[in-house]
C-alpha cells in the first residue's frame, strides 16, 4: 500500500471522491484530504479558500460526513410550489 502524499497545511491527500459539489462560492473542484494533526477529514476548494473541517473548528469522523456538511446548500430544503 502506497503512503499517501503530505500536501500544504499538514493535509494528506487520499484517492479522489467524485461525490463532492462544486465549491459553492467560486464554482472550482472541491478535494477531501486529511488532516495529518487532527486525524480527521477536510474538504478544501481546489481554487478558494473554501474549506470544511478542523482547521475551522469542524470535526468530521468520516469522509462521509465531512463529504455530507460540504455537499450541503441552504436551499436543500427548500420546497418550490
Amino acid at each position: 500500500m502506497d503512503n499517501p502524499k503530505t500536501t500544504d497545511a499538514g493535509l494528506c491527500s487520499p484517492a479522489p471522491v467524485g461525490s463532492l459539489l462544486p465549491c459553492p462560492f467560486c464554482g472550482k473542484d472541491a478535494e477531501l484530504k486529511h488532516s495529518i494533526v487532527f486525524h480527521s477529514p477536510v474538504v478544501r476548494c481546489s481554487m478558494c479558500p473554501g474549506t470544511m473541517g478542523t482547521e475551522y473548528g469542524q470535526h468530521f469522523d468520516t469522509d462521509e460526513a465531512a463529504i455530507a456538511a460540504w455537499n450541503r446548500r441552504a436551499n436543500n430544503n427548500l420546497t418550490v410550489g
